[in-house]
């Protein structure tokens, strides 16, 4: 725990067209995929390998126990929440990840065991090692997770290793993944992992409701979980401890809330309760009542009751729905002290006793299923409750307390290990200017000195991602850090900080105080830049084990330019090439220590390049190699003699680049390239494409350029897919390209490509292929949807070899009835049945473009429906079978 006099760590000081559209729909009987047989046992290493490095901590990093010195105490009534975890945030630059976006990953393990099959107990390792062998590995099987918003994501096992699905860059809290076919008997295991050393939950079984599972995911963490279902349809076995589609409904998941009360006499000095002795005494101390009144809410849900109903001084909410709860003491006094501890049964994860944050007589909890929260509530003697505007929302905020140290001239801060670094950097001046901003601009401005010498210290900073900055640094600082949260809150332990701008960033949470020592070398004198230039072997991976550069990459390079810019608007850049001086090298001298950028023109058939090493600035990148990838480096340089190794890879990989455009009403679809690059003169920004390969498919969105670019792409075939947006219709599209054959350019002239339904395949058949395509947007017209209505035969396979729908389900049904529903609530539904105008179809006709729903209503007997396809619709890429369920 945290007290009010928890200390720096150091004991120096205190630190401080129409669209018309065709839809198929048939009712079948569910049958279940026949499962795949395969060994696995050469598989388990891999897959705890993967989680141990999940949990390996930063280098660097020092645990060192705290002093009793104080800087900066932290505010009274801490916000923890209950599943918050700390962040260490990752030391890219801020444009790799947008701010206050946090991510996490779930990576799931997928076996088909055998009709009748005894699961063991997947929470004891032998037992979950047994099943992983005894069961069968099968790919193409379909899950999807939702990711907070409208769309998910959809993968299939096997597109990344046997029988598994990797889930990446999933946004954080409540997940839901999903089976998309859903066998009657499935049971799931998972342990998340917070990386670099943060919290672990430990193998637990998960309950399945519909073949779905719920995960409330951390920032940084990943969550592996291993997925076995029994094979046959419609056994309903029941696992132990495994729950089915029908014993727990999806949104049936539930918590329970248990607050022993106590009255406490007037000027009572409340002990920390998350010591359980104390916790005890001041049970002892302080009296029950009964008859005081309680609330809980979470959502729709509302429950009261007074104390002394199910037990003396007691009140029990049991079936609240999961999700953020409040629970209210009716009538409070001013002064509330209140400490809980969250569990989840079957060996959940537990949050420890922890002192909760009070407002208008109200603490807020954020119930998981299956968790039972037993508090500890105090009330003090005395005035009524304060209102709940004393602590006001969204005033969550931390502190930020900085120690500047300057090291001695040409000082190797990178390469000092910290004791050095403490007993070489003494000089603590005053007067020097540091920042702290947020996404919103800069927050506050100090100079260390203004509170305490060699200090600066911001207070009441917002929570979320800022930036601490040294203004204008002279060099890159060595910079290492430690968040605790106060009163008893975690801690991230003591790391180092890439800082390669003179810049840090750090994940504030609420009540934090995060404490830095910063050390730099002062402006040094003018020194000298050499670059070594260096090619690798083709498709050399740095990363590969085992690698090593300077070894590996022997052929010195002539005739790579170079150019070197500092940040002075009003000086020359400085431009060589490899060999005007030296051999495989290019030469700077007299370069005054700043900052300077450093960008090579990259010669043709050139895949990737790398800066391996500036003597030891590796360390100052992180503590890794390469420091740099890509044309351009960022080199922070402090005078002296500097020597960078570049290296460069050749390869075959390729761009794509796609510009979009608007067009106005009415325009002609039969004209040449130069028409609509005249006529159509607006960019289309913010339109969704999907490019996929043979290595796999990525997505962007076009920029206000309308601009949608890839790099990295293979060669062989790929595609393109516009999402096109509502009120348009068919794309006007010009494609080509531009290469390097034997160092000639050979140009593939744009042309007139098909792009129907805004689909459109090609292939790259020469390396470094530069693919470019104009693409035209038209506003549409209304169109009209049709669906033909099909039943299938009793007991069909829709996943039987050869199965084809089309042919096997002939036969049309009359009678059934369809709802068409637009955005628009002020619109009226249209509705009609199956055989009304068309024999076995329904139509709708004169609809503007946008999105529309379409509800069947099933007729009886039937088990389940499903759209094998649509056509003419604005989705021309290569859909799922059949398109959807349901």
């Amino acid at each position: 725990m945290l007290s009010p006099l928890r200390g720096w760590r150091r004991s120096r000081r205190p630190r401080t067209s129409r669209n018309v559209l065709m839809l198929c729909l048939f009712a079948l009987m569910l049958l279940s995929p026949v499962a795949a047989n395969a060994s696995v046992a050469d598989q388990l290493d891999a897959q705890r390998e993967l989680m141990a490095q999940a949990t390996e901590a930063p280098e660097g990093e020092l645990q060192e126990e705290p002093t009793e010195e104080t800087f900066v105490e932290p505010t009274e009534e801490p916000v923890i929440e209950p599943t918050e975890e700390p962040v260490v945030e990752p030391t890219e630059e801020p444009t790799e990840e947008p701010q206050g976006e946090q991510l996490g990953a779930i990576e799931v393990e997928y076996r088909e065991c055998a009709e009748g099959y005894a699961f063991l107990d997947g929470t004891d390792e032998d037992d979950l090692d047994q099943m992983l062998m005894e069961c069968a590995q099968v790919d193409d099987v379909e899950f999807t997770i939702d990711e907070g918003g409208p769309d998910g994501d959809t993968q299939e096992t096997g597109e990344f290793g046997d029988s598994h699905v990797s889930f990446t860059e999933v946004p954080t809290g409540m997940r839901t993944v999903t089976q998309t076919t859903a066998f009657d008997t499935t049971y799931v295991v998972c342990e998340g992992i917070v990386q670099n050393g943060g919290p672990e939950t430990g193998v637990m079984e998960v309950p399945v409701a519909n073949g779905a599972i719920e995960w409330n995911l951390l920032d940084e963490e990943v969550a592996f979980c291993n997925w076995f279902v029994m094979a046959g349809a419609g056994t309903g076995t029941e696992v132990p401890g495994t729950e089915t589609a029908t014993e727990e409904p999806t949104g049936e998941l539930v918590g329970s809330f248990e607050i022993e009360y106590r009255e406490c006499a007037d000027g009572y000095t409340f002990l920390d309760g998350t010591d359980e002795d104390l916790l005890d005494q001041m049970l002892m101390e302080c009296t029950g009542d009964n008859d005081v009144q309680f609330q809980v809410m979470s959502g729709a849900y509302s429950a009261s009751q007074p104390t002394g109903e199910i037990g003396d001084y007691h009140v029990s909410f049991t079936e609240v729905p999961t999700g953020m709860s409040t629970v209210t003491q009716t009538n409070a006094p001013a002064t509330l002290v209140i400490y809980c501890e969250g569990i989840v049964s079957n060996g959940g994860p537990e949050t420890g006793v922890m002192m909760m944050p009070i407002a208008g007589g109200a603490i807020e909890w954020n119930l998981l299923d299956d968790e039972i929260v037993y508090c500890n509530w105090f009330a003090g003697a005395g005035a009524t409750a304060a209102d709940a505007t004393e602590t006001p929302e969204n005033e969550q905020v931390g502190s930020i307390n900085v120690n500047y140290w300057e090291c001695p001239a040409a000082y190797d801060v990178a390469a000092a290990d910290p004791t050095a670094l403490e007993t070489d950097c003494t000089e603590s001046p005053n007067g020097i200017p540091f920042q702290v901003s947020n996404a919103g601009g800069v927050i506050e401005t100090q100079n260390t000195g203004d509170i305490n010498d060699g200090v600066v210290a911001f207070a009441n900073v917002p929570t979320g991602i800022v930036t601490i900055s040294q203004v204008n640094a002279p060099a890159v600082p060595r910079v290492s850090c430690e968040g605790i949260v106060s009163n008893g809150g975690p801690e991230t332990g003591r790391m180092d900080l890439a800082a390669p701008s003179g810049a840090v960033e750090w994940n504030l949470l609420d009540d934090e105080v995060v404490y830095c020592d910063w050390y730099t070398v002062p402006m040094g004198e003018p020194g000298d830049l050499t670059i070594y230039k260096w090619t690798c072997p083709e498709g050399y991976d740095p990363y590969a084990p085992g690698a090593n550069p300077p070894v590996d990459c022997t052929e010195a390079t002539d005739g790579v330019t170079f150019v070197l810019a500092d940040n002075d608007p009003n000086t020359t850049d400085l431009q060589t090439d490899t060999g005007d001086s030296q051999p495989g090298a290019v030469y700077f001298g007299g370069l005054a220590p700043g900052n300077y950028t450093i960008t090579e023109t990259l010669p043709e058939g050139t895949g990737s390049a790398f800066v391996w090493n500036c003597n030891f600035l590796m360390l100052t990148f992180g503590g890794q190699m390469p420091i740099s990838e890509g044309a351009t480096f960022n080199l922070p340089f402090n005078g002296g003699t500097l020597r960078c190794d570049w290296f460069n890879v050749p390869g075959t990989d390729s761009t794509v680049t796609i510009t979009k455009w608007y067009c106005p009403e009415g325009i002609a679809y039969d004209q040449e390239q130069a028409y609509y690059e005249q006529t159509c003169t607006q960019y289309h920004e913010g339109v969704d494409f999907k490019l996929t390969h043979t290595e796999g498919a990525t997505f962007d969105t076009t920029d206000a350029n309308g601009q949608a670019a890839w790099t990295g792409v293979p060669m062989g075939p790929f595609s393109i897919q516009e999402y096109i947006p509502a009120e348009y219709g068919e794309p006007i599209v010009f494609c080509g390209f531009t290469a390097f054959v034997d160092g000639a350019i050979a140009d593939g002239f744009p042309q007139r490509v098909d792009a129907p339904n805004g689909y459109y395949e090609s292939a790259l058949e020469l390396p470094n292929t530069s693919y470019f395509c104009r693409w035209f947007n038209v506003p549409g017209e209304p169109g009209e949807i049709t669906i033909y209505k099909y039943t299938c035969p009793e007991g069909y396979d829709l996943y039987a070899w050869g199965a084809n729908p089309k042919d096997d389900c002939p036969d049309t049904t009359n009678g059934v009835n369809f709802t068409l529903i637009d955005e628009d609530p002020g619109t009226v539904d249209l509705q009609t049945m199956t055989g009304d105008s068309i024999e076995g179809a329904v139509t709708f006709g004169g609809l503007e473009p946008g999105p529309y729903t379409v509800i069947e209503t099933v007729p009886p007997d039937t088990q389940y429906v499903f759209v094998l396809d649509c056509y003419g619709q604005n989705m021309g890429e290569l859909r799922p079978y059949p398109l959807e369920m349901g």
